[in-house]
């Protein structure tokens, strides 16, 4: 997937059941100022026609909404594979999600679906430092999801899609990207 339609996935994607369209100029733009650095002529503009879009970017500043939309366009742009599971993959999430945040949790499965796109362990991918990170979103978005990976044991990359297969009645399967990644042999040994 190129970078623009990356950049349109990913925006699209927060803005589930919306009815009006992604201005293509808007992509555009963005994409110029991730290539370019045009975001300080723009940036003001730019994030108040995102924020028109969803309510996701309310509380951003465009620096902050730009890095967002790098760090998860690139993971697609670099991977994109696992996108053939993410209305499964998404489904999966949102059958788990707490109601109370419903529409945060929403946003956080896009995302964490998008972030199976890396060739990394999820929490990196999804911008954490330690894997407490993510861990304490599941925890709070998907706790149904979280209670089922018993004391935490297993990675969290691997328990989505070991759940999804699961649930699919498929063969136990890897990730789409585990195989790839240098700690193969710390999640997969005792499986």
């Amino acid at each position: 997937m190129d970078k623009m339609a990356a950049i349109y996935f990913y925006i699209d994607g927060l803005r589930k059941n919306q009815s009006h369209d992604i201005p293509s100029d808007l992509i555009k733009f963005i994409h110029l100022s991730l290539t370019n650095g045009k975001e300080q002529i723009e940036g003001a503009r730019l994030i108040q026609r995102l924020r028109l879009l969803d309510d996701y970017w309310r509380n951003m500043t465009w620096e902050m909404a730009l890095n967002d939309i790098k760090r998860f366009s690139q993971l697609i742009v670099n991977n994109a594979g696992p996108l053939a599971f993410y209305d499964d993959l998404f489904a999966l999430l949102t059958a788990h999600l707490s109601m109370q945040d419903k529409q945060q949790a929403l946003w956080w499965a896009h995302k964490i679906v998008i972030a199976c796109c890396g060739r990394t362990h999820l929490y990196i991918d999804m911008g954490f430092e330690e894997r407490q990170g993510i861990t304490a979103l599941f925890n709070q978005y998907f706790p149904s999801f979280a209670i089922k990976n018993i004391d935490n044991k297993m990675r969290w990359k691997k328990f989505l899609y070991r759940q999804f297969c699961l649930a699919a009645q498929l063969p136990l399967c890897p990730t789409a990207s585990c195989s790839q990644c240098s700690s193969y042999q710390e999640c997969y040994s005792a499986s």
